[in-house]
């Protein structure tokens, strides 16, 4: 009877696994799947950790990796074209830390030790090609220290670029060569800067009045999409980092619980927001161009979002 149940879990498992494998495969080889959104959160147990769901046929998947320790645990990212996760907690040596293993819970590199235990998980940048990752940890004479770590070789290195706000938020371009981040100008006054990787140059893009933050590139690398806050509302505006004009876009008012981020086809933009009112948080789909909102569900109020781009 005991060699049947195992028989029967390891089968479950194998299959579980085999099913995960094969959305991932098959909605990375699809042109027509549009994007696929990642809500998670570790302590909600009433929830999958990770839901990806196709905008375009409305197909879902959810899935929670199996976790040895989940008290060891604080945060998870999933890369899902290298098909890894990204984990933030306690190692075995109880030194805090960061692993990367495959989707069945597999070392993929040797665990790395973080000196900063105040790593701000929620705001890890993952490239499109989800090789590399954008480690913010912590604050550090009052500016976010920043490590880039390859998830395949595991290398890690500290990664300076043009940022003395406290705001970590940062934005990978489609190609992988450039870095917009956020920085104070002489006014206190965040603005958004591009750092080139290829020639370790920086070039302040926006020059507002009030801060700006949570730059978002469209795919197409023309536009980057972010947020302005006053009078206690989030207020979504573009800049052309291209030849495309960004300003005939339109913009909106939300109290944003993320920030925004381009859809894989350009033709809309995805957050999660809170109703003023009902203090209910959706899951919101915008039409830059027509101005149409779509509500497309409920979602908790600390649940993360992630796309992905193929």
């Amino acid at each position: 009877m005991l060699k049947w149940a195992i028989s029967r879990f390891v089968a479950l498992w194998i299959l579980i696994l085999t099913s995960l494998w094969l959305s991932l495969w098959l909605a990375s080889s699809r042109e027509t799947s549009g994007t696929i959104i990642l809500t998670n959160n570790i302590f909600l147990d009433r929830y999958e950790r990770f839901v990806l769901i196709d905008i375009d046929t409305r197909v879902s998947f959810s899935f929670s990796p199996e976790l040895d320790d989940n008290e060891r645990v604080f945060a998870m990212i999933l890369s899902p074209v290298q098909e890894r996760l990204i984990m933030f907690g306690y190692l075995d040596d109880n030194s805090y830390g960061v692993r990367v293993t495959d989707l069945s819970g597999k070392d993929t590199i040797a665990p790395i030790a973080l000196a900063n235990t105040n790593v701000l998980a929620d705001s890890v940048t993952l490239t499109h090609d989800g090789r590399r990752a954008i480690i913010p940890t912590g604050i550090t004479n009052n500016r976010t220290e920043q490590f880039l770590l390859d998830i395949i070789s595991g290398d890690l290195e500290r990664f300076t670029i043009e940022q003395t706000s406290q705001d970590p938020s940062v934005a990978w371009s489609p190609d992988d060569n450039t870095v917009a981040s956020i920085s104070d100008d002489s006014n206190d006054i965040s603005q958004i800067w591009l750092h080139d990787l290829t020639t370790d140059t920086n070039t302040q893009l926006t020059h507002g009045e009030f801060s700006a933050y949570c730059p978002a590139w469209s795919p197409d690398g023309e536009i980057i999409a972010y947020l302005e806050t006053f009078a206690g509302i989030d207020h979504l505006r573009y800049i052309a980092v291209g030849s495309n004009n960004g300003t005939n876009l339109i913009g909106g008012e939300w109290h944003m619980m993320t920030c925004p981020q381009w859809t894989s086809n350009r033709h809309h933009l995805m957050f999660i927001a809170s109703d003023a009112i009902t203090s209910e948080t959706y899951l919101v789909l915008f039409n830059p161009v027509t101005g149409v909102e779509t509500i497309l569900f409920s979602v908790e109020s600390n649940a993360g979002l992630a796309i992905w781009h193929h």
